[in-house]
């Protein structure tokens, strides 16, 4: 890679920076009570069987709910599983109505097989999401 595409890169990542947030966004009024709003399944495939994922015994799928499936990884292999959650909250009340469209970075998860028949995974997987500010007008 060029000098010139390495410096552009830099660049144009220096301009996004200001968007970019590491953790997630909740606008639900509820996520300033305790734990705030949970997290559902992190992969889509876990939410398309509702909660099953416990079962799923998969070579190229990492399964937090059952590290017996990482006995599955072939050989030499490394798995890297990224996702975005996007998420539309309509709030309104009897005099105000509020959509707020909230995109973050579900999890970042690292697998890969120790031996033929171990295999191990490290990451961040987020628990709940706590993020709420009020305002008051005048």
């Amino acid at each position: 890679m060029s000098k010139i595409y390495k410096f552009s890169f830099l660049i144009i990542l220096l301009i996004f920076a200001e968007y970019i947030y590491a953790q997630q966004n909740t606008s639900s009024p509820y996520s300033r009570f305790g734990l705030g709003d949970l997290t559902t399944q992190f992969s889509p495939v876990f939410n398309s069987l509702g909660g099953g994922g416990y079962a799923i015994y998969n070579q190229n799928i990492v399964n937090p709910y059952s590290p017996a499936s990482y006995s599955a990884f072939s050989p030499n292999s490394f798995i890297f599983s990224t996702g975005l959650n996007h998420k539309i909250l309509n709030i309104q009340s009897l005099s105000d109505e509020q959509t707020v469209n909230n995109v973050s970075l579900s999890h970042i998860v690292f697998a890969f097989p120790l031996n033929k028949k171990i295999g191990t995974s490290f990451g961040i997987i987020p628990f709940s999401n706590i993020d709420y500010t009020l305002e008051s007008r005048y």
